[in-house]
């Protein structure tokens, strides 16, 4: 066993202090403080790893994450927004990291309060492939958003139709955002 080696994502975080230029320090620094609640932290510590590693999904997605919950919806609906810009085509279904990333996206143009753009994005989605529950989910999500609940529980059911398995979990979500 190579004693030098991190045993833990704490001992990984202090790496970053070590060497600066160690992506996964400054990622799983950025990951720790956001478990702990610091989350302005977790943004340095996240951005300065993204910026190590631009093409790192993870560390996107889990900066949007950090921003988010800092207060910082807008910021994270931009970057991410940039990011899918950059992949290409910014309404692509495609991939599953790019529609994951889409799917984020809307969370945060939605958490924003950007609800119009959020629901044009998830329209252009839906326009591509209507056969995706999680688009739907998203779908009833901004329709709550824009307090328009007859139309967000409809799409809701279209996503426990699409998806049965599911139901369960777009009806947590539902009442989350109806609450």
């Amino acid at each position: 066993r190579d004693r030098a080696r991190p045993r833990t994502i704490w001992d990984r975080c202090r790496w970053a202090d070590i060497d600066p230029k160690l992506f996964e320090a400054w990622h799983d620094r950025g990951i720790a403080l956001g478990r702990l609640g610091r989350w302005d932290r977790a943004v340095e510590a996240l951005s300065h790893a993204l910026n190590l590693q631009p093409a790192s999904q993870r560390t996107a997605v889990a900066l949007a994450d950090a921003l988010t919950h800092a207060g910082r919806a807008a910021d994270a609906a931009e970057m991410l927004g940039r990011r899918l810009a950059a992949s290409g085509d910014s309404n692509n279904n495609g991939g599953d990291e790019d529609y994951d990333l889409h799917l984020l996206y809307i969370q945060a143009l939605r958490d924003a309060g950007k609800g119009q753009r959020a629901l044009d994005e998830v329209e252009h989605m839906l326009s591509r492939d209507s056969h995706q529950a999680r688009t739907f989910n998203a779908l009833g999500l901004v329709y709550y958003k824009l307090d328009k609940p007859a139309l967000a529980e409809s799409a809701l059911r279209r996503a426990a139709e699409l998806d049965p398995k599911s139901a369960e979990e777009i009806g947590r979500a539902s009442c989350r955002e109806r609450v």
